[in-house]
């Protein structure tokens, strides 16, 4: 069986992150070869609730200190089973479904990275939000991902429900605070070129990635000049870069939206 380690970092304690330790129980997921690490952002109450309530899940604590949750995702990987065969990132607020362990499990190939689906949701985490994502599924590629663009405005592997090969795995770059992701898959693809999406959907609370907007200083932190001229640079060094997506070979970066 494909041993899964779930990686969620978190920096605070709400009813939303409550909800997706709970929906990662054994008695909830469909699959079982699976572990969960949380990494707390220097909170308390994150800890203790872990501990008290999860014991069975591993926690550490640390400060990010500038560096994104980069760093929280890079610690997390070193608390893995050593024996882990896939690193399945998670955010605090995106709840995973009772499947999403066993889907991501099923589609693993070896040096690969994993994308699946997010749906907006609102406060009652019932409504979805932006439903225009959902209708564009009958769009043939590349124009949904130009459509997906129009929506999101963004470009991305995600974390908030992705996934990479443990053996293939490369730091995080942390001294970018946002589209951190997103140059991790770049880099990622440049040497294991490919890429495979998965059927999961989680729920994410709201329209902003909460886990990074919500930082001390997030937008003097988040220098997005630095990050798109890293990307940019990327891509002039390599203009003839092919990514193998779902079996058929793609180019450029529309490959990395994956919903």
């Amino acid at each position: 069986m494909t041993f899964v380690s779930v990686i969620i970092p978190a920096h605070e304690m709400t009813e939303v992150f409550e909800e997706v330790l709970s929906n990662l129980k054994p008695e909830i997921q469909t699959y079982s070869d699976y572990e969960v690490i949380v990494v707390s952002d220097n909170c308390p109450q994150v800890v203790q609730y872990v501990e008290t309530n999860y014991p069975a899940y591993k926690i550490a604590n640390t400060h990010y200190e500038g560096h994104g949750i980069s760093q929280a995702r890079n610690l997390g990987t070193t608390l893995a089973n050593p024996e882990s065969d896939l690193y399945l990132w998670l955010d605090s607020d995106c709840l995973p479904p009772a499947d999403h362990i066993e889907k991501f499990a099923s589609a693993y190939i070896p040096n690969c990275l994993f994308v699946g689906a997010i749906y907006y949701m609102d406060d009652d985490m019932q409504t979805i939000l932006r439903p225009e994502i959902r209708n564009i599924y009958h769009l043939p590629r590349p124009e949904r991902f130009e459509r997906i663009y129009d929506i999101t405005h963004w470009y991305q592997y995600w974390t908030g429900n992705a996934g990479v090969c443990a053996k293939s795995f490369h730091q995080f770059n942390e001294e970018l605070v946002g589209g951190e992701d997103t140059y991790f898959a770049l880099t990622h693809l440049e040497t294991h070129n490919q890429l495979k999406y998965v059927f999961s959907a989680v729920r994410h609370k709201g329209l902003t990635d909460t886990m990074k907007t919500e930082q001390p200083n997030y937008q003097q932190q988040y220098d997005k000049s630095k990050y798109h001229s890293l990307v940019e640079k990327f891509f002039q060094n390599r203009p003839d870069l092919k990514i193998i997506c779902d079996g058929a070979e793609k180019k450029g970066v529309g490959c990395l939206i994956g919903w």
